[in-house]
Parts: structure tokens; sequence; C-alpha cells
């Protein structure tokens, strides 16, 4: 498994290209799925106009931009990613008119610099498998939750399907680490991605590592014949 500082910065060099060959790589995917993920904590904000939403491992924002596109002016977020130069890109795609109502943070997820119960809900888009200690992960989420708080992470999957994951793998180890490489100039980068997604759980023993750390509601979802994954939690009430 890569250290934390050589993903760190790997994200670093290849954050210029990154939004562009998200959406190719993905067929354009990727915005289906972000707006998935919003869904599930769009019933937080319409109850709390003035709720606190965490992007994590935020990346280029992209959860970020569609929270502020739909939620009222009162809603805040803090986008939280270990690398500066993605949360650099991200800021030039926030609207001039909602810049007040975000917070960029350079940190590590798995050492949040933020009080406990601070926030309604937390998204993590495609960023638990690139932490190195997810357990400290989910357990720092949880500690800045406010009692009953939502977290929603979408990521990577395997698809159930034998021809489906033929497919899968085929592309992901041979033509994704050749476009993303000839693009980005850093072919190790996409080299990593499908080897990080078959490292990482699967649905089902995330959730009962989710259960296992206290998160309660626990459920997931598959999407695109399992290339992802959908997953819900919440803070117990009392904590």
């Amino acid at each position: 498994m890569a250290s934390k500082s050589q993903v760190q910065s790997m994200f670093q060099t290849i954050s210029p290209t990154y939004d562009f060959l998200n959406s190719l790589l993905s067929f354009n995917l990727d915005k289906y799925w972000r707006k998935k993920t919003v869904d599930l904590i769009r019933p937080i904000w319409q109850q709390q106009p003035n709720a606190l939403i965490l992007d994590l491992c935020s990346g280029t924002l992209d959860l970020s931009i569609q929270i502020l596109k739909q939620s009222g002016p009162k809603t805040k977020i803090f986008a939280l990613d270990f690398s500066s130069r993605m949360l650099n890109e991200g800021k030039k795609k926030i609207p001039e008119g909602d810049r007040d109502r975000i917070r960029l943070i350079c940190a590590d997820i798995e050492h949040l610099p933020l009080r406990d119960n601070v926030a309604e809900a937390a998204v993590m888009g495609f960023g638990l498998r690139n932490l190195i200690d997810r357990h400290q992960g989910l357990r720092e989420i949880k500690r800045v939750l406010k009692p009953s708080g939502r977290l929603a992470i979408l990521e990577f999957s395997q698809p159930r399907s034998r021809f489906f994951r033929a497919i899968y793998y085929f592309y992901s180890l041979y033509i994704l680490p050749l476009i993303g490489g000839l693009i980005s100039g850093n072919i190790n980068a996409y080299r990593y991605l499908p080897d990080s997604v078959r490292k990482f759980y699967t649905p089902d023993q995330l959730q009962q590592i989710m259960e296992q750390i206290g998160y309660r509601k626990v459920a997931f979802s598959l999407l695109t014949a399992g290339i992802v994954a959908l997953h819900v939690g919440e803070k117990d009430r009392a904590r």
C-alpha cells in the first residue's frame, strides 16, 4: 500500500487534469454518482437550513459545488482535503456569490482540525480507500458529526456480475492507466486507482465496519452495475 505522503504527492501532481479525466474515464457518470450522494443528505438542510456540511477528501470540490447549488444561502460547507493543489483547483469553480458559504481546509481526514459535534452531515467521494487508517478516519468523522448527523460515502466497488466484472477489470487495468497517464503525465496514479479498488473493502465489509465503529442505520446501494457503492450511516442520537 502506498504511504500517505506518496498518495498526497500523487494528487498534487494530477490536480490540473483531475476533473477532465474524471469525466472522460467515467463516461461522465461521475456527475450522476455525485448527485445521488448529495440526494442522501438533502433532507438535512431542508430540515435545518443553517446546517454545516463537511465535504471530506473533497478534491476539486465537485460535491461541494453540488451542495452549494441545491441548498439555501444559510447552509455552510467545510471542504477538507490533504492536497492543497486539489483545493486550489476547486476554488476556481466556486461561484462568486457563494464564496462566503464555503471554507477550504487543507487537512488530514484521520486527524480533523474540528471540535466534537460540529456538523449536521458529511459526504466523502472516492476518498475513503485513500486513507491509510480507514477505521480512524471513520471514527474522526463520527466524532465531529452532531448526534443523528448523517454520513454519505461514495466509493468504487467491483461489479458482482462476472460479465461486467471482466469488462471492468480489462478497462481499469489497461485502458484507464493508458489514457490517464497520457493526459496527466503520471501513469502510476492511474495504475494506483484500480489497484486500490481491488484491495478495498466490499460494500458488505464496509457496512459491517461502520456498524462496529458505532454508526447506526447503515446501508448501501450499488450503482451502475456495481461499479460504485453509495453508503450511508448516522451517528447515535445520544453522542
